[in-house]
């Protein structure tokens, strides 16, 4: 690992019109002994944790390996740009682009051995 402390992970909420972004978001309140890097659009997530009423504070980091322990309330981000509009609920096949992205960056932090290993939400095949 680059970067001395906790194991770090990478999260990958899947579908950004499917449930992933809420389990993302709603799960940053709790505790973790890891350091956790969430790969998915900063927008999606805020969206989506305003939606279910959750104050949590969401930074940007351009490197997943400086992303610091988790803390309850926060979620670290490494920023990738959704292809089109987001509407829960709806699927949208402009954004399997930015899914798989998303799948991608992490992985080659894993390959690289940077990232310990990935959490993912689901991901819509059939798009």
């Amino acid at each position: 690992m680059s970067r001395e402390g906790p194991p770090l992970l990478a999260l990958c909420p899947g579908e950004p019109a499917g449930i992933g972004p809420d389990i993302s978001v709603a799960a940053a309140v709790r505790e973790y002994p890891a350091r956790i890097a969430c790969f998915a659009d900063p927008e999606v997530l805020q969206a989506r944790a305003r939606a279910l009423g959750l104050d949590i504070e969401l930074i940007t980091f351009s490197n997943a390996c400086d992303v610091p322990p988790h803390r309850p309330g926060v979620l670290a981000i490494v920023p990738v740009r959704r292809r089109g509009e987001v509407i829960p609920g709806v699927l949208d096949p402009v954004n399997a682009t930015y899914v798989l992205e998303c799948l991608d960056r992490a992985i080659a932090g894993c390959l690289d051995g940077d990232i310990a290993g990935i959490v993912t939400g689901p991901a819509h095949k059939g798009v």
